[in-house]
């Protein structure tokens, strides 16, 4: 009787759990995210693109806007963000590496609050 390997290889495995712990980042900052009253009565809207950089524990070290409209206070919206945000999920253990970077965009818009996405 022959047996059938069920096991997905770990690359795949691996990048499922990536996934997953990618969205479940993305919500926490949905989750903490605020949008100025300021900015949302003057109607600016804003797709920020912020670079990350994560240790194993889910802090943010460091962040950097990447791209940006300009705003003054819709930047200042997503510094504020990532420090309430902090710490973020924990990434799996099939992560190896002790520093994860990676990109996202957080969005602003007057006509529904988008949740932040993966850049591009």
């Amino acid at each position: 009787m022959n047996e059938i390997d069920t096991e997905e290889p770990s690359s795949t495995i691996d990048a499922d759990a990536e996934a997953i712990w990618e969205s479940a980042v993305l919500a926490h900052l949905q989750r903490h995210k605020h949008y100025p009253t300021s900015a949302r009565l003057a109607r600016m809207e804003d797709r920020i693109q912020v670079d990350l950089s994560v240790d194993r524990s889910g802090r943010i070290l460091s962040h950097r806007i990447r791209a940006s409209q300009g705003f003054a206070v819709l930047n200042q919206a997503v510094n504020d963000l990532l420090l309430r945000a902090s710490p973020v999920p924990a990434p799996p253990p099939s992560v190896s590496h002790q520093r994860l970077q990676f990109s996202v965009v957080v969005e602003f818009t007057t006509r529904r609050t988008q949740p932040p996405s993966p850049a591009q």
